[in-house]
């Protein structure tokens, strides 16, 4: 690797704030162009997040955040268990406006997206140096929720395939479609908003279970 791709690989955990009170954590960002990512992060960044709509501006990608933007597929999901709580609607359009103005925004928003691998890749097949920095980026992120002095309200963890390292950062069991709180924190479990099989009710009858423990 590159020193400015090793740098993001060791250092890149997503978008917008620590404090947030809503928490996303996947395994890794998508996209095949770390060479053009990581000096946008370089520039971007403050302790290892940005601003998401700053972020994909640097690097060209506009579509997300234009005036009606595109909405990104993952997110979509994410959003819509997040709406319930929120006391907002899931149908798309609002959920493009949250996705422009709020999705991952350092100064207004309310959400942090994070990442448990700093590069990105196509898809968990795509060859990726997911070893390296592993373990201290485990122990950062379950640092970083536990260190909120409030605590967040809400941790959502999806992709079944990272679910030994969800069980490590909660000290919980992941089962997807599930939701546990151990204590000021509410955790949950689904499998990545992109798998064959994942349907839009799903996400949302979970985003209301959510809204009723929260």
């Amino acid at each position: 690797m590159g020193s400015a791709i090793e740098l993001m690989a060791q250092g890149r955990y997503g978008y917008r704030r620590w404090d947030a009170p809503y928490r996303f954590i996947g395994p890794e960002q998508g996209g095949s162009d770390n060479s053009l990512r990581a000096p946008a992060f370089a520039k971007c960044q403050s302790n290892g997040l940005c601003d998401c709509k700053e972020f994909h501006r640097v690097i060209g990608k506009t579509r997300w955040h234009r005036d009606y933007p595109e909405l990104q597929r993952t997110w979509r999901r994410l959003m819509m268990l997040l709406m319930p709580s929120l006391g907002y609607g899931v149908s798309n359009d609002e959920l493009r406006v949250y996705q422009r103005d709020l999705w991952g925004m350092r100064d207004s928003g309310e959400t942090c997206v994070i990442e448990l691998g700093g590069l990105a890749a196509k898809n968990l097949k795509t060859p990726s140096d997911r070893k390296s920095f592993r373990e201290e980026r485990i122990e950062l992120i379950k640092t970083r929720i536990g260190k909120c002095e409030s605590g967040p309200k809400l941790v959502v963890m999806y992709g079944s395939g990272s679910k030994e390292a969800w069980n490590r950062i909660s000290d919980c069991h992941f089962v997807h479609g599930e939701c546990v709180k151990p204590g000021r924190t509410l955790f949950a479990f689904m499998r990545s908003p992109t798998a064959i099989g994942e349907t839009d009710d799903k996400w949302i009858r979970l985003g209301e279970r959510i809204a009723e423990r929260l």
